[in-house]
């Protein structure tokens, strides 16, 4: 795959994992949650990028990918509702794109 230039910044490498059973944790009324995500192809440095299944329940909505470190990162998640929010745990893809 040729290079990718994202947010300015040229990315020499970008792939899709699939991670199964990630299970973030009930979402108070407009509240976000850190979710560990364990992903042994994903190094310090690497930018990623979440792809929510598409049954991902209504009112959750993904913020961000951070504090990434060699084999693994954090979800960042909201629940924008005005009521609690249970995401059920389910396979969720991710765009990697590393430096």
């Amino acid at each position: 795959m040729p290079a990718t230039e994202f947010a300015g910044v040229v990315y020499p490498s970008v792939f899709k994992i699939t991670v199964a059973g990630v299970n973030p944790a009930s979402h108070g009324a407009v509240a976000s949650v850190n979710t560990p995500v364990v992903a042994a192809d994903v190094k310090v440095g690497d930018t990623v990028v979440a792809i929510p299944p598409a049954t991902l329940e209504a009112g959750i909505a993904v913020q961000a990918c951070h504090t990434v470190v060699d084999g693994g990162f954090q979800l960042r998640t909201t629940n924008g509702s005005a009521g609690a929010v249970d995401p059920a745990s389910a396979a969720w893809d991710f765009l990697v794109y590393r430096r």
